[in-house]
């Protein structure tokens, strides 16, 4: 008996169908709540259980997203969707759907700038480019200095042992002629001027191409240059070595004629040219040499002590 009684306390009232707690299917078949049904086009995002924000709140929520969306990695990166709330009445998102896409279009902007100018590519461009201007600016700035700037070559050719020889005074293959000059203000022996590219100079003047051709090719072989003349052209003999290399070009005074009665030279002689090695002997006696004259090979016999080529 009580148990039919409590039974029927359960049901409502005697009699009466057993009926289950009203939800969305049974107050409108076939159609959810509008809460349900702005959910459902929400998608993952919705969150029906939570109370709507107010307006204000609304706003200043559509901002944080959007500053969320834009500390995100990566194209396409949605916020957490516990973060987002789907309010009652859509239309009241309008605004913030205009400000939120103006500040994402922004974002991609800045993000394709970025990608631009913070590519491996570009920052490594940004540092080399001065760079590479500096270095053109001192490659132009050496080159403009080649021209003034004259090589110190390499240390001086020591003079060997004198040599004995049976070829004549003068000629290839021979010595320098016996006598006292003065070299740089020094009375020497003429034999003791050696290794020498000696030049003699006419009153006239030597090309002075041909003079810094043959100082910068004697030079590489630590070879010294002389020039020789009477004591009347010393003036002109030191302004010409000044030119052609200041310091480094000796100036050979020649009173007895040494010179000239050994190379069988007049006083108005045009200029000669004479190759003389480290042990005396002569390589080379050439009269009037042109200004593309080399040599470098004969030089090179020189610095390393060889004897003169066979001519």
């Amino acid at each position: 008996m009580l148990l039919d009684v409590a039974a029927t306390m359960a049901r409502g009232q005697p009699g009466a169908p057993d009926r289950q707690p009203p939800g969305p299917a049974t107050r409108r078949r076939g159609r959810p709540s509008r809460r349900r049904a702005m959910a459902i086009r929400a998608g993952p995002f919705a969150l029906p259980n939570k109370a709507p924000l107010p307006s204000a709140e609304r706003r200043r929520h559509a901002v944080r997203v959007a500053g969320e969306l834009e500390r995100r990695p990566g194209p396409g990166a949605l916020p957490d969707p516990d973060s987002v709330v789907i309010p009652d009445d859509a239309a009241e998102l309008e605004a913030d759907y205009w400000a939120l896409r103006a500040d994402l279009a922004a974002a991609r902007r800045r993000a394709a700038a970025a990608a631009v100018s913070g590519s491996p590519r570009a920052r490594v461009a940004a540092r080399v480019a001065p760079m590479l201007l500096g270095g053109l600016i001192l490659v132009a700035f050496l080159a403009s200095l080649a021209g003034m700037v004259r090589p110190m070559g390499t240390a001086p050719t020591p003079p060997g042992r004198l040599a004995a020889s049976d070829a004549p005074v003068g000629t290839v293959g021979g010595l320098l002629p016996r006598g006292i000059v003065e070299v740089n203000g020094a009375s020497v022996s003429l034999r003791d001027v050696r290794p020498a590219l000696i030049v003699w100079v006419p009153s006239t003047g030597a090309d002075e191409a041909l003079l810094e051709s043959l100082q910068i090719q004697a030079s590489a072989y630590g070879v010294p240059l002389v020039l020789a003349g009477p004591p009347e052209r010393e003036r002109l003999l030191t302004e010409t070595a000044d030119t052609v290399g200041p310091g480094h070009v000796a100036v050979l005074l020649d009173p007895g004629s040494v010179l000239l009665d050994g190379f069988g030279l007049t006083p108005t002689a045009g200029p000669v040219l004479a190759v003389v090695g480290a042990d005396g002997r002569l390589h080379a006696v050439l009269d009037d040499p042109a200004p593309g004259t080399r040599l470098e090979a004969m030089l090179g016999r020189v610095a390393s002590g060889s004897a003169p080529a066979a001519s």
